[in-house]
């Protein structure tokens, strides 16, 4: 019987973990002998998903999440565990054949063990290159904090994320022993060894205990979440993140949980269209190949362009020139046409990109200067 896993925080969908302890106390057709880890040739061989496509390494995360592969795991529809997951992530970003990565997630969650340190190295991988997450079809509470550290995260549009929270179970099978006549002796040597036992009620102190441990890992994932997604731990927290409940694909973009819907094979033919990426370090994705920021460019000027004309019009009835409303939105279209003009092409000396890249500034320019004018 594995009492610490069972007594310990899980980040998992809240519906499992009941199953989970059922099978972790051998009281579901005798399945305790399959808490052994799974040797490390067969783990590797779990995550076969794994592939390269037009320079996109698709690494698969799926079923539970656990440390390393596990007989647990794989009644889950697991891979081979999260060292066999950071290793190819790994490869991935040495690779200089891979130009992005993308992280294809399907998992209801699992243990904590091991999130903190590779929610890291994610974000360490989108220093170098691009990385997207695709929740498909689900990316729930661990796999959730893992997923939110990608540059970008998408949803396919039967997809849901969500389940943000920490929570664990203490079995008390002290009434089942006394029913059938089972008396359980503990012999242990420090105050609080047998404290979470499972033959007999949990103390006020032992039950302190568990929701120090659980507020502890809530406060972890939020913080991780919040690094990843760029917004406060207090939001990840609460309501609009769901509070421990799923959000359907829509739902979590509009909530900020997510970047946009799009299927699978319509994330990794993007990511292919961006061609091979330079690994250099110091330059970071944020979730947009060179084409997309382009566009998010010209639709944010031309928001702020028909903004301008509507106040000078008003201001031309009026006769009182621009004033100062008008000129405030010039100075925010000023600061969008720089961040054009500083647009670099994603990758040194590809002669191919700079000259995309210098024909769309200056298309982009000149049908700004033609509506201003």
């Amino acid at each position: 019987m594995d009492l610490d896993a069972i007594n310990s925080p899980w980040a998992v969908r809240e519906d499992l973990l009941p199953a989970i302890a059922g099978i972790l106390t051998g009281k579901s057709a005798g399945l305790e002998q399959l808490l052994g880890e799974v040797p490390e040739p067969e783990a590797a061989a779990l995550n076969r998903g794994g592939m390269l496509q037009n320079s996109v390494a698709v690494i698969p995360l799926s079923g539970m999440i656990t440390p390393k592969a596990s007989f647990l795991s794989m009644l889950f529809g697991g891979g081979g565990g999260l060292g066999v997951f950071r290793a190819q992530l790994r490869e991935a970003v040495s690779n200089d054949e891979v130009g992005s990565i993308l992280i294809n997630v399907d998992s209801p969650g699992g243990r904590l063990d091991l999130l903190p340190e590779t929610a890291a190295e994610i974000r360490a991988a989108g220093e170098e290159k691009p990385v997207v997450a695709v929740a498909n079809t689900m990316a729930a509470s661990a796999a959730y904090w893992l997923a939110s550290q990608a540059n970008e995260l998408v949803i396919t549009p039967s997809g849901q994320v969500g389940s943000v929270g920490v929570y664990c179970m203490h079995i008390d099978w002290s009434k089942w022993n006394g029913e059938f006549g089972i008396d359980v002796t503990y012999v242990a040597a420090g105050r609080y060894k047998t404290e979470l036992n499972p033959d007999e009620p949990l103390s006020d102190e032992a039950l302190a205990y568990l929701q120090a441990r659980v507020d502890e890992g809530r406060d972890q994932f939020a913080a991780d979440v919040a690094k990843g997604r760029k917004v406060s731990a207090a939001t990840v927290k609460g309501e609009q993140f769901g509070e421990g409940r799923m959000l359907k694909a829509k739902d979590a973009v509009k909530a900020g949980m997510a970047d946009r819907v799009e299927p699978l094979e319509a994330a990794i033919a993007r990511l292919a269209r961006g061609g091979r990426r330079s690994s250099a370090g110091g330059r970071r994705a944020e979730g947009l190949q060179f084409t997309d920021h382009i566009a998010s460019v010209v639709a944010e000027v031309d928001a702020v362009i028909d903004r301008a004309a509507d106040v000078v019009a008003k201001r031309a009835e009026k006769g009182k020139g621009l004033g100062s409303e008008s000129a405030d939105l010039l100075a925010e279209l000023g600061a969008r046409l720089d961040r054009v003009r500083g647009i670099s092409p994603p990758g040194p000396g590809n002669d191919d990109n700079e000259a995309t890249t210098a024909a769309a500034r200056q298309e982009f320019l000149r049908s700004v200067r033609d509506r201003v004018a």
